[in-house]
């Protein structure tokens, strides 16, 4: 609530005393590609895990984050049939010192939702020295394979193909 923003449709703080401070942010979003973007500033450059803190309930709709025009992560889904307060990893992306973009983008909607709706209580930069897992020794007793897909991190993951349930994989 604190962050300069812009967005497509009404933007309004809600009181909150379950939110950080106390407060938040609600999209008041009444279709897809409706969107809210933040400036947030970047002090020290580095890889950057990127965390939101959502309030899911009934009017929710799903989004899209994109960090300069750039997606990040998959499409989040803030239909919840109860309001509820969690946090979601977006991933990771390094990010020059300076003032960053994060553009939310209405993507559709939980067919369970009456609703477009975007709450948001915080979003969060954790400088990250976290290891990309492709790069990473592997021990797995099941077939391993390198996926690429541009909304993971690093734009590659690992994919482990277990056929039973006490098929592993161990990162070192």
């Amino acid at each position: 609530e604190k962050l300069s923003a812009n967005s497509s449709a009404r933007r309004v703080r809600v009181r909150d005393s379950n939110l950080s401070g106390g407060a938040g942010v609600v999209l008041q979003a009444a279709a897809v590609n409706d969107f809210v973007s933040f400036t947030v500033p970047v002090t020290v450059a580095g890889t950057y895990d990127v965390k939101v803190g959502p309030r899911t309930g009934i009017r929710n709709g799903i989004f899209q984050l994109t960090v300069d025009g750039i997606k990040l992560g998959y499409p989040q889904d803030e239909y919840s049939a109860i309001t509820d307060y969690n946090v979601r990893d977006l991933g990771t992306r390094f990010l020059n010192q300076g003032d960053h973009t994060l553009t939310f983008s209405v993507t559709g909607q939980n067919q369970a939702s009456t609703g477009f709706t975007l709450t948001f209580d915080y979003i969060d930069f954790v400088l990250s020295t976290r290891l990309e897992a492709e790069v990473l020794p592997i021990i797995a007793n099941a077939t391993k394979v390198v996926i690429n897909d541009a909304n993971l991190s690093g734009g590659a993951g690992i994919l482990l193909k277990a056929t039973t349930p006490d098929q592993f994989i161990t990162y070192t």
